[in-house]
């Protein structure tokens, strides 16, 4: 293997407790535990995706709604997308 200058050797300090899980198991257990889910939340938790995550779930049986919600940010008021599970399959 060939080493260039632009080798890069990314190391990423992520808890190995966060690994355990899958980003669509992680967003199915926030989904569960709490009913509802943020894009803000998610990419805290380094989840981009969260959309295509939904429509997998929903895929898989679940009834989901997005809406745009107000939230109060450092810089004033701003929007999050928060979605809301309504039909939850149970654990498989």
């Amino acid at each position: 293997r060939i080493r260039t200058p632009f080798h890069i050797n990314l190391k990423f300090n992520v808890p190995k407790e966060k690994m355990k899980l899958t980003q669509t198991k992680w967003v199915a257990q926030q989904l569960r535990a709490n009913g509802s889910i943020t894009r803000n939340e998610c990419l805290r938790e380094y989840i981009s995706r969260l959309a295509s995550i939904i429509n997998r779930l929903e895929n898989d049986g679940w009834i989901i709604r997005g809406e745009y919600v107000p939230v109060i940010t450092k810089f004033g008021k701003g929007k999050d997308y928060k979605y809301t599970a309504f039909n939850i399959p149970a654990e498989v």
